[in-house]
């Protein structure tokens, strides 16, 4: 067929077709498969999982209840290993050297937050606005039928699984890093006050007026940063508190 006779949407077919044939027979292609895997998983775990699985196919298929037991088994074994996995992972995020190197326990927290992410505040059958997880639950779902107490037990006990060791962390470490940047600031305070004039010598010589303010603005700012850390740790305690409170009400609903 001659192009001068073709219109705009045939030619953009014919010019396709061409393209990815020489794409398909020149350019090496390969089906790729995204595997999510958990942090906290090991070889071990994925065998036992494997095994699982295997033993799930084979008392379905059969019948057998030998088969079920394997099956009941190996379950409850896998189980017992991944949540002890998960409380080992999450132990070494958070437990070691907190202090000292608290960039992973802060990015672990930031991986938690909900309150930037997930389903935006939903307006429920009363025309309010509902921001609370529990609530949205209730809102979202459209059978007349729903008992949103079956799924919130569910949360809850996700919550309970992955967010418990956090918590009891927090509540643990936090207060005691406000006492500590606390006791800091004060020893920093009554040092500059005590050895404010050596600061503006050097060997007997006063410094330089500039090198003594910038002395004084990486003083301040650091004791800025405390200050900062000293509030966002405890507004961290009044979350997880707060947390604790709708958990609580929520078991009681």
């Amino acid at each position: 067929m001659d192009n001068e006779n073709l219109n705009i949407d045939q030619l953009w077919n014919k010019f396709k077709e061409g393209s990815n044939k020489i794409i398909d027979d020149n350019v090496p292609s390969k089906i790729t498969k995204s595997k999510y895997t958990n942090p906290w998983a090991n070889r071990d775990i994925d065998h036992l999982c494997k095994k699982q699985r295997k033993a799930y196919n084979k008392a379905k298929k059969t019948g057998k209840q030998e088969h079920k037991d394997k099956y009941k088994k190996l379950k409850a074994t896998a189980q017992r290993e991944i949540r002890r996995a998960q409380s080992t992972y999450m132990q070494e995020i958070i437990s070691p050297q907190l202090e000292e190197k608290p960039k992973s326990f802060w990015q672990f927290i930031k991986s938690k937050k909900t309150e930037t992410s997930g389903v935006s505040p939903l307006r429920g059958k009363d025309g309010l606005l509902y921001n609370d997880d529990f609530c949205k639950l209730d809102v979202t779902s459209k059978d007349p039928d729903f008992k949103p107490e079956r799924y919130i037990r569910i949360l809850l006990k996700i919550y309970q699984n992955e967010f418990a060791v956090v918590c009891k962390a927090i509540l643990k470490e936090c207060p005691a890093m406000i006492s500590k940047l606390k006791d800091q600031d004060a020893e920093l305070s009554t040092l500059c006050e005590s050895s404010w004039e050596e600061v503006e010598l050097s060997n007997g010589i006063p410094r330089p007026k500039d090198e003594v303010n910038k002395i004084s603005d990486i003083i301040v700012q650091n004791r800025a940063r405390m200050q900062h850390t000293k509030l966002e740790s405890a507004k961290l305690i009044d979350k997880v508190e707060d947390y604790k409170k709708k958990i609580k009400a929520a078991f009681l609903w």
